[in-house]
């Protein structure tokens, strides 16, 4: 029998940094950084029934479901304090050209498989 502790359940899980500092005219990408998660099995299962809907119940799910996808992030409140994860989000989905990047990059990562690009199962 194999045992997963819960330091190798962080390593099993994709994630995912993504720059986007430019995106809420910082002068580098860099400035603005944030890891993501990808889903568990019933987010998926929401995310995809979401998007039949269509663009805008997508949107919104992802900005509820994102503050439980944030694993790391380097925005500061001031300059000792960190921004929560729900204050990240809303700063994000304040320019629109950050919301639909940062969804964007997390959507191709976490359902871009190599079997996905390739047709296999």
């Amino acid at each position: 029998m194999a045992y997963i502790n819960k330091r190798d359940r962080q390593n099993v899980i994709t994630k995912i940094t993504i720059q986007f500092g430019t995106k809420l005219n910082c002068p580098e990408d860099s400035d603005a950084e944030i890891t993501l998660r990808e889903p568990d099995e019933m987010e998926i299962l929401e995310w995809a029934e979401a998007k039949r809907q269509g663009a805008l119940v997508a949107m919104r799910f992802f900005k509820q479901l994102m503050p439980s996808l944030v694993v790391w992030h380097n925005l500061m409140e001031d300059e000792t304090e960190k921004m929560t994860n729900e204050d990240v989000v809303e700063l994000i989905f304040s320019k629109q050209d950050a919301a639909n990047y940062v969804s964007s990059e997390w959507s191709k990562a976490v359902f871009h498989t190599p079997q996905n690009s390739t047709g296999e199962k």
